[in-house]
């Protein structure tokens, strides 16, 4: 609850006193009693939060955990140095940049969060993946744009250095490019490079629905065919691709066995 306060200049205080000492309850000298109160209140000064307004919007200024944005500057500086960029320094409190170090820290804190990373670690690989996403023509106002390209890339990593079996991975590729009808070897290289967790991602949904990897990637391009389009890796893992595998490839699956106790 917010605790009422007043702000009022002497001058002010001065004329109300006036008034309200002007029966003949009080006898008391308001010019005095004003100067007395003055003095009297720098002992309890009031608490204010800094407001940073422009002409589109105004925000209260949040404090910043300035020994992390220390870490990240110094880690910055570290890697960079190792490129071998030119003009390193680090950022001062008092330069225009450091309001985006501060800004940029928070987002490499909740990168150390979501991956149970350390700072000194967390911040580290943050910095490596964002200067190497920046390239030669360094700004560090670009970390906030490469922010969801640092926390993905990240996560691609983190899901193939953990592939729990990459020979069905590598099965579950090879039989989607066979379905894409891929011919050229470098071209199906360059699918598996650039979609490699996808097809983990297909792996593990596959293993969690209880289905025949082969019956669910036939589904996925039986569901889209009506588009006339092959399916995108990443489509191979998502809530629509079990609904295409719950009426295509398990109907299909049912079908067959159907048929097999028939024939029995």
């Amino acid at each position: 609850m917010k605790k009422p306060s007043l702000n009022i200049l002497h001058e002010d205080l001065e004329k109300v006193l006036k008034k309200v000492l002007s029966t003949e309850m009080f006898n008391v000298d308001s010019k005095g009693l004003v100067q007395a109160i003055a003095k009297e209140s720098k002992n309890y000064p009031l608490k204010r939060s800094l407001i940073i307004t422009n002409q589109r919007k105004s925000k209260k200024l949040k404090r910043t955990n300035v020994n992390n944005a220390e870490i990240l500057n110094k880690v910055l500086n570290s890697e960079r140095i190792k490129l071998q960029h030119r003009g390193i320094r680090q950022i001062l409190k008092t330069d225009k940049s450091y309001a985006i170090l501060c800004d940029i820290s928070k987002d490499a804190e909740q990168f150390c969060e979501v991956f149970n990373l350390d700072l000194n670690e967390g911040f580290s690989e943050y910095c490596k993946l964002g200067l190497n996403k920046i390239g030669k023509n360094y700004s560090i106002n670009k970390f906030r744009t490469y922010k969801d390209y640092i926390f993905q890339t990240f996560e691609r990593t983190l899901i193939i250095s953990k592939d729990s079996d990459p020979d069905k991975t590598v099965k579950i590729a090879s039989y989607y490019i066979e379905k894409s009808k891929i011919i050229d070897e470098e071209q199906q290289m360059q699918i598996f490079s650039m979609y490699h967790h996808d097809f983990i991602y297909t792996r593990l949904i596959i293993v969690e629905n209880k289905a025949n990897f082969k019956s669910w990637i036939n589904s996925q391009f039986d569901g889209l065919e009506y588009l006339d389009i092959i399916p995108e890796p990443y489509q191979l893992h998502t809530e629509e691709a079990v609904k295409r595998y719950l009426t295509k490839g398990k109907a299909t699956e049912d079908n067959w066995r159907d048929r097999i106790r028939n024939k029995i």
